[in-house]
């Protein structure tokens, strides 16, 4: 039996995060974590704990999210101040991920994430949601294959999807099936 290589792709954020659990390259499970009217340090708990349950679960090869850093040169305090709790509770995933998994933690880029999506870097929420591709559809109440219901998970299966058109998952995967069969 050859080994499948498993990857969890994340849109983290402290008010409700988006996750897809991929099996090689097919969507297995997916979901929004939605900590509640929390304050901000008991939100941030409650996501790494449900991220770090679904990392025990899955034991994946690879956390994909993506990368705050580039986004944190807004004006706008109030948009600083959230993409600052993001890249906080990223870092408390990654840490978690870091101590108690041999999953390999590859981020990307927003922009990146966007561009590989649309074609843009800016794109908005419902062109992301527009670019899903055949079999996937957001918010449709009577819906073939795949329905996401918030633009977090959208998000999340977007992280994944420019993931397996890297070099890095095709070597990854090459190597696994060599071990796995």
């Amino acid at each position: 039996m050859r080994a499948a290589v498993v990857t969890i792709s994340l849109d983290l954020s402290t008010k409700s995060t988006g996750y897809c659990v991929w099996r090689d390259q097919n969507l297995i499970l997916y979901g929004t974590l939605v900590p509640g009217n929390l304050e901000i340090g008991k939100r941030m708990g409650y996501i790494k704990t449900c991220v770090f349950a679904l990392v025990k679960a899955h034991e994946p090869d690879f956390v994909i999210f993506e990368d705050y850093l580039l986004s944190l040169q807004s004006k706008n305090i109030n948009h600083v101040r959230a993409l600052t709790q993001v890249a906080e509770l990223g870092g408390m995933v990654k840490d978690t991920i870091n101590n108690d998994s041999t999953a390999i933690i590859v981020t990307y880029s927003i922009p990146d994430i966007k561009r590989f999506a649309t074609g843009k870097g800016n794109a908005s929420k419902i062109t992301m949601q527009n670019a899903l591709p055949d079999g996937y559809t957001y918010k449709k109440e009577f819906g073939d294959g795949v329905v996401f219901n918030t633009d977090d998970e959208v998000d999340a299966f977007w992280a994944g999807r420019i993931f397996f058109g890297s070099v890095r998952y095709r070597t990854f995967y090459s190597e696994k099936q060599k071990v796995g069969s």
